[in-house]
């Protein structure tokens, strides 16, 4: 099995306001490296080449919670979206890539994006979840077909998002919070 590419997708540009996600490709299904093995009795590992696979049969964790579970027993780690191009159905979000793999393959295939750790995740939950982050990138605002694309002044949180908003944007999104504010105080 070999890694043959790695892309961004960022849900914002269809108009979507959720996190980017990491997709990366390889050209086979990844193989048992190291067997799944139990940790602490709901948590299962194992190692399939480079990737991580994991759950916990308690609840439904991410890579956050396993990082802070694993903390010192295992390399940080980064959900991903495996597309394995010799498959039928090539699309699983079942694996993770150490943090130090996927940010090399961030640098190779798309240089603009950072894995930066979520602020709102560690506050709020004590999680450690590295997402993808692109500084770089224009108003987010959607206006049915396309991004606005201007220059962006900040980003406004909108379902634990940020969501990079320009001038014109940022005065919408303001005045729309204003005049639900105004109703609901009537």
């Amino acid at each position: 099995m070999k890694i043959t590419g790695a892309w961004i997708d960022d849900p914002m540009t269809r108009g979507v306001v959720d996190f980017p996600e990491l997709w990366v490709m390889t050209d086979a299904a990844p193989e048992v490296s190291i067997s799944p093995e139990k940790f602490g009795g709901d948590w299962t590992v194992g190692k399939y080449g480079p990737f991580v696979k994991y759950s916990c049969s308690a609840r439904e964790v991410d890579a956050g919670d396993f990082n802070i579970r694993f903390r010192g027993r295992f390399p940080v780690i980064v959900d991903v979206t495996l597309a394995v191009d010799s498959v039928e159905a090539p699309v699983t979000q079942d694996y993770a890539l150490p943090l130090t793999r996927a940010r090399q393959l961030l640098r190779k295939y798309e240089p603009g994006w950072k894995l930066l750790l979520n602020d709102r995740a560690a506050e709020k939950e004590g999680s450690l979840l590295w997402l993808p982050s692109n500084s770089n990138l224009g108003c987010r605002a959607w206006d049915g077909t396309q991004c606005c694309g201007s220059r962006p002044a900040r980003p406004i949180r909108v379902n634990e998002v940020d969501m990079p908003l320009c001038e014109a944007h940022v005065r919408e999104h303001n005045d729309r919070h204003a005049q639900k504010r105004t109703a609901k105080a009537s």
